[in-house]
């Protein structure tokens, strides 16, 4: 055998014999590799497309000054969030994650109800995230019909059957054309890194006349009704923070990559690093070559980014640079989609959801949980109705899907921390004692931060259309699950499988992650 096949082979073997460990049988192919799962978290997040695309509360709250050194606070935080969150991977690399460490850790009389919660708060998030997802690319396609007609009226049900379309296309990417996947992910780090860069250039380029230093680095936009421009300033952050939505992307392919264990945290600092570099250079080249933000503000193209292509080259470099966002976001929706299978399934082989054993079966044939990804695409589906019928609460749903993330990442550090940090001793990513307490507090303390200043409205007076629902949303999540847990789920839902020690073999654990007897 050569020593290639060799090596690939006996890593395999190592990585399923840490899932079996963990009480789980192996059941995905491990087919992307870490540079592979790289670029699934570094596209997911999409940084100078996520933040382009958000701008209008950032620029209302604070403008490009905002943007430009919350992106810098952001990214620092990011950075304590990925070492925390990374060290918790590699002690657990499931695909199940946040709502997995927590039952780990958790005291036992805790374990259930707590992981329970965690699960279904980060279930949330990353079903309204892949909404959220499909809307921006519906809302791009509609952006180019208008910039390519200025006559153009935009209907909500015009947005509506695009997301739909783009949903049943990534059902189909994510059934037939896993496999293709992996290739997916390194053409979309490509395209992702080298898309963000040409479009800087061009902007500059193509802009005349150009703000000046002042108005990007000194200028104070505040058109919120807030009085107080810190605090303005501090619900402006939302905007940059959208560059990391879907930050734990990487740990829900766990067991779809080889190396798990160090791949994840790497993915993690990746994310961090790529776009880091590649989100800063863009917005601050964008700024300069805007002068108008009140026809950005009022756009009737529904995308901020769009009209501020068109100001900096006119309609055909419009078009052609929305083209690079749109590509961009079409890996990202997949990988998106994905994720969100990966964590319905491993909610359902938990028995963690009602009509769990359906949902938790693997199709031999196309080695995907098929019936997850089914229950999917039918929730992005409905879920897409309430566009139709209500855009406030859809906003709503949308905008709480970050703040949702980051509660369910609080929660297992918080525990670890509790324990005294007992999963930094088991894994191979591991921090040591002064830089994981000062990660796990600094990013303890940022997640706080958001959880405030996120809900907070974001221009005054509040009303119907003004409120920000996210608070609604996040707590009728947290009381709904309780009350589900406390009615039926904790009848049925014992947390993941205890851990088992020297497994060194496949065949005595289940589809479920329990050991069976032996039939032998």
């Amino acid at each position: 055998m050569p020593d290639s096949i060799k090596t690939q082979v006996e890593v395999t073997n190592n990585d399923d014999s840490k899932l079996a460990e963990l009480g789980y049988k192996p059941e995905l192919r491990r087919q992307y590799s870490p540079l592979a799962l790289a670029g699934v978290a570094v596209v997911v997040c999409n940084s100078w497309g996520a933040v382009g695309g958000a701008l209008i509360t950032g620029l209302a709250n604070g403008g490009p000054p905002t943007i430009i050194f919350g992106w810098l606070l952001v990214t620092i935080m990011a950075l304590f969030t990925a070492l925390s969150l990374g060290e918790l991977a590699s002690a657990y690399p499931t695909s199940a994650g946040a709502y997995n460490w927590v039952a780990r850790l958790s005291p036992k009389k805790l374990a259930a109800p707590l992981s329970y919660i965690t699960g279904l708060l980060n279930l949330a998030a990353w079903i309204f995230g892949t909404t959220s997802a499909g809307l921006f690319l519906a809302q791009c396609v509609m952006a180019l019909a208008s910039l390519a007609n200025n006559d153009l009226v935009i209907e909500r049900w015009m947005t509506f059957v695009v997301f739909e379309a783009f949903v049943v296309v990534a059902f189909i990417m994510a059934t037939i054309g896993d496999r293709l996947m992996p290739f997916v992910a390194r053409a979309g780090l490509a395209w992702t890194a080298t898309g963000c860069f040409v479009s800087a250039i061009v902007v500059l380029a193509k802009s005349s006349p150009k703000a000046s230093a002042k108005q990007v680095f000194a200028t104070f936009i505040n058109q919120t009704g807030w009085s107080s421009n810190g605090i303005a300033a501090c619900i402006g952050l939302i905007n940059p923070a959208f560059g990391f939505s879907g930050f734990d992307a990487a740990v829900h392919f766990a067991e779809e990559v080889r190396h798990p264990s160090m791949a994840i945290p790497r993915a993690l600092l990746a994310v961090v690093g790529v776009n880091c570099i590649t989100c800063l250079f863009f917005i601050i080249s964008l700024f300069f070559s805007v002068t108008n933000y009140e026809a950005v503000l009022t756009t009737k193209t529904g995308l901020p980014i769009a009209e501020m292509y068109r100001q900096a080259g006119g309609q055909a470099v419009g078009i052609g640079l929305l083209l690079v966002v749109f590509f961009a976001g079409v890996p990202a929706f997949f990988d998106i989609f994905i994720a969100t299978v990966r964590l319905n399934w491993a909610l359902a082989r938990d028995n963690a959801l009602p009509f769990s054993k359906t949902w938790a079966k693997v199709n031999e044939k196309l080695g995907i949980p098929l019936w997850s990804t089914v229950l999917t695409a039918v929730i992005q589906l409905l879920l897409a109705l309430i566009y139709i019928g209500n855009t406030t609460a859809f906003s709503a749903i949308l905008s709480s899907s970050m703040v949702l993330n980051n509660l369910t990442f609080i929660v297992p550090v918080l525990v670890n921390m509790c324990q005294g940090r007992r999963a930094a001793k088991l894994g191979d990513f591991r921090l040591g004692k002064a830089l994981g307490w000062t990660s796990n507090i600094v990013m303890c303390g940022w997640t706080l931060f958001t959880l405030i200043f996120f809900e907070f409205p974001f221009v005054l007076p509040v009303n119907k259309v003004t409120m920000n629902y996210t608070v609604v949303v996040l707590s009728s999540t947290v009381i709904l699950g309780g009350a589900w847990y406390a009615a039926r789920a904790r009848k049925y839902y014992t947390g993941p499988p205890e851990e088992l020690q020297g497994v060194e073999s496949m065949s005595n654990v289940d589809v479920q992650g329990f050991p069976v007897e032996s039939k032998a």
